[in-house]
């Protein structure tokens, strides 16, 4: 992985926020801590239900090894790991999806409840697209090309 992650994390977040300020809403807006618990504690949960924090620490650290450092063991259980996150997003998001419209129909003679309902659904699935977008997917990827990179050259007869 690029040692320019960050920075293009950042800038990637920089847009988004500009999606709310050109579209006259507050950034404060995307900002949801109980739809944040939903998708971060379960697919925290679930990640820490195969895997140790400190096998998570390393997958996250292998990517930006040299190919001489970098171990192929940690490298292809980390694929494995970044692909279940990205899953764990996506299937989080929708869990969260279904009880913001179970909330909605719950609550139909309530406006504001409509309203709640509504946030709920559409912020959970927002927010697992976005963490599968910025971190699953692009770990995932430097963790394959990474392989390909450490790949042993096999010698022609």
């Amino acid at each position: 992985m690029r040692k320019t992650y960050p920075l293009f994390l950042l800038i990637a977040l920089a847009l988004l926020a500009s999606g709310y300020i050109f579209g006259g809403a507050s950034i404060a807006l995307g900002i949801n801590l109980p739809c944040l618990l939903i998708v971060l504690g379960i697919s925290s949960a679930m990640s820490l239900s195969v895997s140790s924090a400190r096998e998570i620490t390393s997958y996250f650290r292998e990517p930006f090894k040299s190919e001489d450092e970098a171990d192929r063991k940690i490298l292809r259980n980390g694929e494995i790991f970044f692909r279940s996150l990205r899953y764990y997003f996506f299937l989080s998001g929708g869990i969260g999806t279904l009880t913001g419209v179970l909330i909605l129909l719950s609550m139909v003679d309530s406006n504001e409840a409509i309203g709640l309902g509504m946030a709920i659904a559409l912020i959970t699935l927002y927010y697992g697209m976005v963490f599968s977008l910025i971190l699953a997917i692009p770990f995932e990827v430097a963790t394959r090309k990474k392989l390909v990179e450490t790949e042993p050259t096999k010698m022609l007869p």
